[in-house]
C-alpha cells in the first residue's frame, strides 16, 4: 500500500522458507529518508537509511507496450480480466522492468525488474483496494519511532531493490 502525497509505501512478505515462517514489512518513508524492516514475529524493527526518489506506481510515459492478453478466460464474460504489460528503463538504476495493469482502471498486477546487481525481482499486487481505508497502517508500529529500541544498521543507505533483494 502506498501514499503518494505522503511519499510512504508499505510492503508485507509473509511465507515459510527451511522450514521457518517470516511476517516482515517494510516501510519506506521518502521524505524522512528513512526506511523501517519490520520483524512481526520477534516485534523487532531496524532502520536504515534510504536513497532515492519516491517511485510513483504508474506506468512512466516514456514506456512501451508489450502486450494485451487476458488473465483467465475471454471466452465468457467476467471470466477474465483484459491486461497490459508495458516495459522500459528503470529510472537511477542499470537495469528494466516490465509492469503489468488493468486495461480498466490501470491497476497494477504484477511488476519484475532486471538490474545487474540483482538480476530479476518480482513484485505482486494482490488484493488491491483503490483509495486508502486506513491510513495508519502506513505508520511504522510505535516501537520503530522510538530510538532507543530501533537497531539502526550502520550500512550505506538503501533503496527499494536493496531492501527488497535483502528480504528474499
Amino acid at each position: 500500500m502506498y501514499d503518494a502525497y505522503r511519499q510512504w509505501q508499505r510492503f508485507t512478505q509473509a511465507g515459510v522458507a527451511d522450514n521457518e515462517t517470516f511476517n516482515y514489512d517494510i516501510f519506506l518513508l521518502y521524505k524522512e529518508h528513512v526506511a523501517y524492516v519490520v520483524d512481526n514475529d520477534n516485534q523487532t524493527c531496524t532502520g536504515y537509511p534510504l536513497y532515492g526518489d519516491y517511485q510513483p506506481i504508474v506506468i512512466p510515459g516514456d514506456a512501451y507496450l508489450l502486450a494485451q492478453s487476458f488473465i483467465g478466460s475471454s471466452s465468457e464474460p467476467r471470466e477474465g480480466v483484459l491486461v497490459n504489460t508495458w516495459s522500459g528503463n528503470l529510472p537511477n538504476q542499470e537495469g528494466l522492468y516490465i509492469s503489468t495493469v488493468t486495461q480498466f482502471g490501470c491497476v497494477p498486477v504484477n511488476s519484475m525488474y532486471h538490474t545487474r546487481k540483482y538480476g530479476w525481482m518480482i513484485l505482486q499486487y494482490i488484493d488491491n483496494v483503490k483509495g486508502l481505508p486506513d491510513p495508519d497502517q502506513l505508520i511504522p508500529p510505535p516501537f520503530c519511532l522510538d530510538p532507543a529500541k530501533v537497531g539502526f544498521s550502520a550500512q550505506k543507505p538503501v533503496d527499494f531493490l536493496d531492501l527488497f533483494q535483502q528480504m528474499m
